[in-house]
């Protein structure tokens, strides 16, 4: 399994030159690498598959996985996204509602705006800054990553996990945004991506700084390590901040009852 680099049992990645196929049979996802042995993962456990590169025997596969509403994202082997394959019709979730319903309400709309500085705030107290607006909050922080990274000559490898990170970012919110029943293309939705982006990329300068300060000798074995941390670290911060969003809406909804 250690040749095959899937992080658990929910997150696939695929890489297409390691790949020599990958379909469905008998309730599970087979893959077969170039070099070694056969894996199955069940598709009742799946929650996403990456692929980088093109494979050249499995779209159908990843099409069949999408179309029971688990979403299959490709990137190219720069890790840049290149497309996402969704269901078409996202099951209806809580949050969708809330948003559909209230969100029109400029009351509504005052009480996101201050529910998403709250976490700008909350972000900031976790790296230890707690002094300031978020704008000098803000540069505060980059005065840290810039104090760190230029002694210790790491600007290059942040650079990298970073924008690592950031193409992770794009891939979990979309994937976490149809999940929780909102498509592509409505105006709360790309605003709602828009600002849990701009949250998210401060969240995972952070990170990444706190992980480079925990070890005194960044080695090669340890940043490879480090992708299937930070991925699984940016799915779940994000989940729990959907989960926070929906119940303040939630709440808000309630309050208006009379």
């Amino acid at each position: 399994m250690s040749d095959y680099p899937i992080s658990d049992y929910q997150s696939v990645m695929l890489d297409a030159h390691k790949v020599s196929r990958v379909w469905l049979d008998d309730n599970s996802l087979r893959i077969k690498p170039t070099y070694t042995h056969e894996v199955r993962v069940p598709v009742c456990r799946l929650l996403r598959v990456h692929c980088y590169g093109e494979l050249q025997d499995g779209f159908c596969a990843l099409l069949k996985l999408a179309e029971q509403h688990i979403p299959v994202t490709f990137f190219d082997h720069q890790g840049h996204v290149r497309a996402q394959l969704y269901h078409p019709c996202p099951n209806t979730k809580p949050l969708a509602l809330w948003l559909e319903h209230c969100f029109c309400e400029e009351a509504c709309q005052c009480q996101y705006q201050q529910w998403l500085e709250n976490q700008h705030y909350a972000l900031f107290a976790h790296l230890h800054i707690t002094h300031g607006c978020l704008k000098i909050r803000q540069e505060h922080l980059q005065q840290q990553l810039v104090a760190y990274l230029k002694h210790r000559h790491l600007d290059s490898l942040f650079s990298t996990l970073y924008q690592q990170g950031k193409r992770l970012i794009m891939s979990h919110l979309g994937e976490l945004l149809m999940a929780y029943g909102l498509p592509a293309g409505t105006t709360i939705r790309n605003k709602l991506f828009l600002d849990l982006q701009d949250l998210m990329e401060y969240w995972t300068q952070g990170h990444i700084l706190q992980w480079l300060q925990r070890f005194g000798d960044i080695t090669p074995e340890l940043t490879q390590q480090f992708y299937g941390h930070q991925n699984m670290a940016i799915a779940g911060h994000l989940q729990t901040v959907l989960v926070q969003l929906q119940k303040m809406l939630e709440a808000y909804a309630l309050e208006q009852i009379p």
